[in-house]
């Protein structure tokens, strides 16, 4: 290639790197001073660190347990070895890297810098980005977005969805199943390869597309193999939206779904067990979950941090920010319904494997539940359609002048998250909780009974997590058999079943000094911390 159009290819590139670059900073200011605003999460994604810190002893996840994400945290983790530090770096990065690679693929789709600023900025700033927990569906977010941009190199329609097909390959060992998404992807190239693009170097991307997903599966399992973290997933938000219909009194639907599930459908292994057994039943949830998914979506994205009006005011640019897109496509409506042919024309390819992708995710949630973090990679994919779709400053040419002044205007205006969160001071009360038990220097053997999940991962290597669900005896005899000797007494261990109805655990909290414990109030106030005397360090 001559010189001269090595130049021009740099020139053209110019613009888009100083943007890419003012996002980076940008989203280091959205989230600098993080661990004042956020809370350690315990449960799902401390789940998901420690499968990381596994890692680094080669210790790889099932692939139903996001196999990926723990190859992902333990490179943090050589980064970052204290694991709240490590938790805070993940939450920086998958909250900075999605609106930047959003802005490449909008690009990538040919749409104008002005728009595909605006949009990665919104991104960026919306409550789906930061707020919503855990934070795997981020990271999934992140795997598609690279793969999707790849796809946007080659001109064969047939190495373009291998390429998507791979993206979802690599991502449903993030979210299993986008393992679907990876079957049609790979089909649809696989139709179109035999039909009208049949060259050798797509049979060979075909070949190797079909080499790797078998490795990897006889390797490290395949995604959608077991049913046992579907069938979870499913019996707890059919029982969320169950209790929502009846009701009923004293279950809770994260540690009491499995008898909900029995008194509705028998005993299940499946969720197709579950449709077999009482499908109107089955109907009914699906429908309840396609009635609320649009105004889930809704309050995932709408939600962000205010940019022009006061933290009390959020509600207000809430609607506003919608209501400006609106107006703006009223008044541009003549150039977008002239062009929008045209743009969807140009990028059918891509705007078609994408809603592939949406399909399998809408899907998804229909079977278990429009959660907030369900939402993150679905409503992404249809903002960069929209984007693609209602472009009003496609023609619009931007130098590398008018690109640094869209830079700075992102970074001037991209507010701190505290504008998303609220203002400070805030409660951190699961950090300050492991920061009072960091300080209590424990260093006899200690198994604490924790119902939230995870408080033992920020601690020393003396400390293990004895989860509630083990309990199956009156209480002494559990603490007894369970060698416990500290027990957090948390809203989630007060509400279980298997506590509340245990006798001898009401007698333990009105007399817990005959069984050799101290009670140690929390610094939130709303927590108490039982610990066996014989644990403790001796005072000074």
């Amino acid at each position: 290639m001559h010189a001269s159009n090595w130049l021009a290819r740099i020139k053209r590139i110019v613009p888009d790197l100083i943007v890419v670059i003012a996002f980076l900073i940008a989203g280091l200011k959205y989230t600098s001073g993080i661990s004042e605003i956020v809370d350690i999460g315990l449960a799902d994604e401390t789940a998901y660190l420690m499968r990381g810190i596994a890692f680094l002893r080669l210790a790889l996840p099932t692939p139903e347990n996001a196999p990926l994400y723990a190859v992902w945290y333990s490179l943090l983790a050589r980064v970052s070895p204290d694991r709240i530090g490590l938790y805070y770096l993940n939450y920086i990065w998958v909250t900075i890297l999605p609106p930047v690679l959003f802005y490449i693929l909008l690009r990538r789709f040919q749409v104008s810098l002005i728009t595909s600023s605006l949009f990665a900025l919104f991104l960026l700033i919306t409550n789906a980005n930061f707020a919503v927990w855990p934070k795997v569906n981020h990271f999934a977010l992140i795997v598609l977005l690279v793969f999707l941009i790849l796809a946007t190199i080659p001109k064969s329609f047939v190495l373009s969805s291998a390429i998507v097909a791979l993206g979802c390959l690599a991502a449903s060992y993030v979210r299993p199943e986008l393992y679907y998404a990876f079957a049609i992807c790979f089909a649809i190239s696989a139709v179109i390869f035999f039909f009208r693009e049949r060259t050798l170097l797509n049979a060979a991307a075909l070949g190797c597309l079909v080499l790797i997903a078998v490795s990897v599966g006889l390797t490290v399992g395949f995604p959608v193999g077991g049913e046992d973290r579907s069938l979870v997933a499913f019996g707890q938000h059919f029982s969320m939206n169950w209790l929502a219909w009846t009701n009923y009194p004293g279950l809770s639907p994260w540690t009491d779904w499995q008898q909900i599930l029995e008194m509705n459908f028998g005993k299940v292994t499946g969720i197709g067990d579950a449709v077999s057994s009482n499908p109107s039943l089955f109907a009914r949830h699906v429908l309840t979950n396609a009635m609320n998914l649009p105004r889930a979506l809704f309050a995932t994205f709408a939600p962000h941090a205010n940019l022009f009006l006061p933290y009390p005011m959020r509600l207000t640019e809430m609607y506003l920010l919608p209501a400006l897109v609106i107006a703006g496509i009223v008044l541009y409506r003549k150039t977008i319904l002239s062009r929008m042919p045209i743009s969807t024309r140009t990028e059918s390819r891509l705007l078609f494997l994408t809603g592939v992708i949406c399909l399998v995710l809408i899907l998804a949630i229909l079977i278990i539940f429009p959660r907030a973090h369900y939402m993150v990679i679905l409503g992404t994919l249809l903002l960069a359609v929209v984007a693609v779709v209602i472009d009003p400053f496609k023609d619009r040419e931007i130098n590398a002048v008018r690109a640094i002044v869209i830079a700075l205007i992102v970074i001037a205006i991209s507010p701190s998250a505290v504008n998303l969160m609220g203002p400070l001071p805030r409660q951190r009360p699961t950090l300050q909780a492991i920061q009072f038990l960091r300080g209590l220097r424990v260093t006899e053997t200690t198994r604490l009974l924790d119902a939230d999940l995870g408080y033992s991962s920020y601690l020393s290597g003396n400390f293990t997590s004895i989860p509630p669900y083990q309990k199956s005896k009156p209480f002494y005899t559990f603490i007894r058999e369970q060698k416990i000797n500290m027990i957090m007494e948390s809203e989630n261990l007060l509400n279980d079943s298997r506590f509340r109805d245990d006798k001898e655990w009401k007698a333990f909290q009105e007399n817990y000094e005959s069984a050799g414990f101290v009670k140690l109030a929390l610094p939130d106030g709303k927590r108490a911390l039982y610990v066996d005397e014989s644990i403790l360090p001796p005072t000074n």
